[in-house]
Order: C-alpha cells, then structure tokens, then sequence
C-alpha cells in the first residue's frame, strides 16, 4: 500500500482483516531458537529480499537492535517448510498459520515460532480499493466492507459453523483427510483477525510500516501523511455514527 501510493497510484484501505501480522520465524525446537536475540550467527531462510517476509524479518530485527549483519540470511524462495525440514536452514520466515504446522505434520519434529507481531505492529493485510471507486460507487465499497465484516464476526463467534459451511459449498474439493489440518489452519489464524475493533487500523502502525520500509532502502520516497493510504469511513460503526449524527 505504501509503496503504491509512493508511486501515485491511488489505492485506499478500508478495511484491516488482519490485525496481527501474519508473518513470523520458525525454527526446530532444537536449535532453541526462541527470542530474536537467538537469531545472531544462525542460518535463516527468507523467501525474497522484499514483499512482507522480508520487511517483518527487518522489523523485528530492528526492534531488537539486530540487523542483517547479524544473521546469516539465505535468500530460500518460498520452500521454507522443505528448507527446515532439511535443515538447509536453522530458522525461516513463514506465514504463522500454517507453515510451522506442515513442519510439525510433515517432518515428525516440534517447532519454536516467534511471532513478529509480538515485537513490533506492521500494518497487515486488508482491504483495498481505489479513490475513483470510492467517489463514484461508495456504496458497492459499503457493502463489500459490510459483507466481509458480518463474515469475520460470523466467522470468530462460531468457526466450526464456518469452516463446515466453506467445505460444503466452496472447497468442496478438499479430501477428508485434510479437514483436520485445515481446520487447525483456521484456528491458527482466528488469533490474527480478533480485535475489539474489527476493521480498523492503527495509525501509529502505518507510520511503523512506512520507517520500516525506508530503513530497508524500499522505499526512497516517503509520503509526508500515510494517512493518505486508508479510510475508514465505510466501517459499520462508522456508518451508524454518521446515520445518527
């Protein structure tokens, strides 16, 4: 989104989906990796140098007065669960809710996980429209911000409902014998959209996000408000106060 609006295109946030960062470093239990300072000297796989594996691996190390110099980093493309399997690295960057349990599930071994979000708030993922359509459509942009919300409450208060609803009507070629992990997968990832406030975004975590992206050199042109890059007025409670006003 940063990036994006850096280079003028007008693209907007109205809605946070995720509000912890997704991404995290996993590791065997052996190597006793278990906080960021554990990291100095080791071998850690990220899938790219960009994109939000990299820019978290650089947040956390930053918020740990780490950097790069400080750990070995292999650029691994996205094979992280092989790479640890193998033990071509001692740690990896990952997507936390279902890489370490490929690991776990296909590697017979136990996994440490630290979780980025624990260390330092990067904005997340969300969604994202433009300025035109919020000009001239704002109500299909209310209904699409409404539908996914009722969808994450609905979701949240009964995940056994949602995910039998998803296998019967909209992955209903997923076999059996992966309900149980999927299931898992879902349950890992209800902890990263549960928020008091579903939809909204923390100002402080885009002003977070865009220093992170200029200390990586990926950002050479910083926007003077990151508040241009989210709205959040289309938000159900927003909605209602503004119907009340």
């Amino acid at each position: 989104m940063i990036l994006a609006r850096a280079q003028d295109r007008p693209v907007v946030y109205v809605f946070e989906w995720f509000h912890r960062f997704p991404v995290g470093i996993v590791s065997p239990e052996a190597t006793t990796i278990t906080e960021p300072g554990d990291l100095t000297g080791r071998k850690v796989g990220v899938p790219i140098l960009q994109g939000a594996s990299y820019v978290g691996l650089r947040a956390l190390l930053s918020a740990n007065n780490l950097s790069e110099d400080d750990i070995d980093l292999q650029t691994i493309g996205y094979t992280a669960p092989d790479s640890v399997c193998e033990g071509v690295v001692e740690a990896a960057v990952v997507y936390i809710a279902n890489e370490p349990l490929t690991i776990v599930q296909n590697c017979n071994m136990q996994v440490n996980v630290i979780e980025i979000a624990d260390y330092v708030n990067l904005v997340s993922n969300g969604l994202v429209t433009n300025e035109k359509t919020i000009r001239d459509n704002p109500e299909l942009v209310e209904g699409i911000v409404h539908a996914i919300s009722r969808g994450l409450e609905d979701t949240l208060a009964d995940p056994d409902a949602a995910f039998d609803i998803s296998v019967k009507n909209y992955v209903t070629d997923l076999p059996e014998d992966q309900y149980d992990t999927q299931r898992q997968v879902l349950e890992n990832s209800l902890a990263l959209w549960q928020s008091d406030e579903l939809g909204h975004t923390n100002p402080a975590a885009w002003v977070a996000t865009q220093d992170i992206l200029v200390n990586t050199g990926l950002l050479t042109n910083p926007l003077a408000d990151v508040s241009v890059c989210y709205n959040m007025d289309f938000l159900p409670d927003a909605i209602a106060d503004d119907e009340n006003d």
